[in-house]
């Protein structure tokens, strides 16, 4: 739980197959309701809910930075992140080709 005037860490998570305007809305919106501290959007390997994806991990990531830059309403808070968020994504792609290599 998070303290009196602590900013959360807001995380969204899917399997950006492909990336898309709702996934980049939703973004807005937590930013916009919550203000936190910092967005991450973290690409899922295998959902659950449905089969794997069509697009491979590294084209479903190159999909995601390309989608970072244009978000609507608040795109200058967004890029001001963007160099963590490019980090994050950057962590996540190297921790799922290991995986993919791994078998």
């Amino acid at each position: 739980m998070s303290g009196a005037g602590e900013r959360p860490l807001a995380l969204l998570g899917g399997t950006f197959d492909p990336v898309h305007y709702g996934h980049l809305r939703l973004a807005d919106e937590v930013r916009r309701a919550l203000a936190p501290l910092e967005m991450r959007l973290v690409p899922a390997r295998d959902p659950p809910h449905r089969g794997a994806p069509s697009a491979g991990a590294a084209d479903r990531l190159a999909m995601l930075r390309l989608a970072i830059g244009p978000v609507p309403a608040g795109a200058e808070s967004v890029r001001r992140r963007a160099a963590s968020v490019l980090e994050q994504v950057n962590d996540a792609e190297r921790r799922l080709e290991e995986a993919a290599a791994a078998g």
